[in-house]
């Protein structure tokens, strides 16, 4: 009675009873947008809420079906109650959200801009019509953040898609990279090179501009050039690819008076170097993880399916989930529609302590040994 004289109760004829508890009407409202996936997963899964002694079984349909299949009394006070709180617009109408779904997990930078973790790589995205097909459709599957580099061939297929998204240039987070032989030509070459990505992007800045690769004798130039790009508002951030920790010295030595936000490098759970993550996220850069699924190569190793099956999810979720709460950007590409969805949908499981120190040993020593040998003989030929 009190919430009635309180006005608390949108029209007359409803109020709580002076009874116990059992005799009162409660009503959860709980928004939950959810793909073909999750309801897949969520079957059989539902019954067993325990309340009052009792078990309550709870069944997932549309919500203009509700009244049709439900017989019980408060069931269907509730459901008028609903209904009145949408007239009065204190609730949205059904499939609209009144907050915000999944908030995109990002990670800030120390150079005072934030970066989402979700990232959609687009080496080898075919620069075509079918590229752009295949961008559009991850920036429908949910995909902001956006790495390409001049090298992928690609820059101007991401800046037409983009463009036929109708979305505003702030929502998205658009990272490219300086190739080696700009590096070598100079720093005008480098501006050049910037600048050309620049148009072919057709944006007037980038969010995030790395060097691909630490050219010896040219990287400490590369990155001068791009302070001055960056004073110039051409480049929000900038940022290191495949640094070691002896070049990042080198660069940071030679005096720098823009610190690189980002390295990106290889790692997952079958290439994990925590020695060298640990190193860059303590200067405080934020690791950004090429190769986050190493190539789908691990997906079978006896922890990974464990965890997946555990969690009801795919291997390549828990790769991306590990990464997610390590707190890299995790860079992961594939053209199927649905598995661009699936590598987004991470909200819904969380990896505890022991499974992520088990996701951490899965990596070979031999194999951290063979990649560090590949990347320096890389080097050695540039």
């Amino acid at each position: 009675q009190d919430a009635v004289d309180a006005g608390n109760l949108l029209f007359a004829g409803l109020a709580p009873s002076p009874g116990g508890c059992d005799e009162f009407l409660r009503i959860f409202y709980l928004e939950k947008l959810v793909t073909e996936l999750e309801l897949e997963r969520m079957k059989g899964r539902l019954a067993g809420l325990h309340e009052h002694g009792e078990y309550i079984t709870l069944r997932v349909v549309p919500f203009e079906d509700v009244w049709r299949i439900s017989g019980d009394s408060n069931a269907m006070c509730g459901i008028f109650l609903l209904e009145q709180l949408r007239k009065a617009k204190k609730i949205p109408p059904p499939r609209q959200m009144a907050t915000p779904l999944y908030p995109e997990p990002i990670v800030k930078m120390n150079s005072g801009g934030t970066i989402p973790q979700l990232a959609f790589g687009l080496y080898k995205i075919p620069a075509s019509i079918q590229g752009e097909e295949i961008v559009l459709s991850a920036i429908n599957a949910g995909y902001r953040h956006f790495d390409t580099a001049a090298f992928y061939n690609n820059e101007q297929t991401l800046g037409r898609a983009l463009k036929r998204s109708g979305l505003d240039r702030k929502d998205f987070f658009v990272c490219s990279k300086v190739w080696n032989d700009a590096q070598k030509g100079g720093r005008q070459s480098v501006r050049m090179s910037v600048e050309s990505s620049l148009e072919r992007l057709s944006l007037t800045y980038v969010d995030l501009f790395l060097i691909h690769w630490p050219v010896p004798g040219c990287f400490v130039d590369t990155y001068k050039e791009l302070e001055l790009l960056h004073s110039e508002g051409k480049i929000k951030s900038i940022g290191l690819s495949n640094f070691s920790v002896q070049e990042y010295e080198e660069l940071i030595n030679s005096g720098v008076s823009v610190l690189p936000a980002v390295n990106q490098f290889e790692v997952s759970p079958a290439m994990f170097r925590p020695t060298t993550v640990r190193y860059f996220q303590e200067k405080g850069m934020v690791v950004s993880s090429s190769k986050s699924l190493h190539r789908g190569a691990s997906f079978d190793n006896p922890v990974v399916t464990v965890i997946a099956e555990r969690h009801h999810a795919s291997p390549a979720q828990v790769f991306l989930r590990w990464g997610v709460q390590k707190g890299f950007v995790v860079v992961a590409k594939t053209a199927n529609e649905r598995r661009m969805l699936e590598n987004r949908d991470l909200h819904y499981f969380i990896l505890n302590d022991d499974e992520m120190n088990q996701l951490d040993s899965i990596t070979k020593t031999e194999a951290v040994d063979e990649r560090e040998r590949l990347e320096q003989a890389r080097k050695r030929a540039l």
